[in-house]
C-alpha cells in the first residue's frame, strides 16, 4: 500500500495546472498536489476526488521511483514521450489512465487532518 500525501498546488504549480487542465499532479517523492477552483474549499475539493484521478497519479509517483528523480530522469523520458508519441500516446500515460479504474491499488493518505489552506 502506497502511503501519499495530498497538498493545495499554490502559486506556479496551480497556474502549470490550470494551463493544461490538470486537476491533480504527482510530486516526488510521496505527494499529489490538487488544484482547487476559485472559490472552492480544499477540503470540499478532496470530497470530490475521483479514486481514479489519486489511482493515476501514484501511478505517475512508482514511475518516477522506479526511472528515478535524481537528475529528473523520469521528467526527461516524459517529456520525451510526449514530443514523440503526443499525450495520448504517451506510454505513461497509457499506464496511468490504465490503473484508473484499477481497485486493487491500495494507497492511504497519511495527511489527514494536516491540509495547509
Amino acid at each position: 500500500m502506497m502511503k501519499i500525501r495530498i497538498k493545495q498546488a499554490t502559486g506556479l504549480d496551480h497556474a502549470r495546472m490550470a494551463t493544461f487542465g490538470f486537476w491533480a499532479s504527482a510530486e516526488a517523492p510521496d505527494t499529489i498536489l490538487v488544484r482547487v477552483p476559485a472559490g472552492r474549499d480544499f477540503r470540499d475539493t478532496l470530497k470530490f476526488l475521483p479514486a481514479g484521478i489519486i489511482r493515476h497519479e501514484i501511478t505517475h509517483l512508482r514511475q518516477m521511483q522506479e526511472l528515478g528523480i535524481l537528475g529528473d530522469s523520469f521528467h526527461y523520458a516524459y517529456w520525451l514521450e510526449n514530443i514523440v508519441h503526443g499525450y495520448e500516446g504517451n506510454k505513461y500515460e497509457i499506464e496511468a489512465r490504465a490503473a484508473e479504474t484499477d481497485t486493487s491499488i491500495e494507497y492511504e493518505i497519511i495527511n489527514k487532518g494536516e491540509f495547509n489552506v
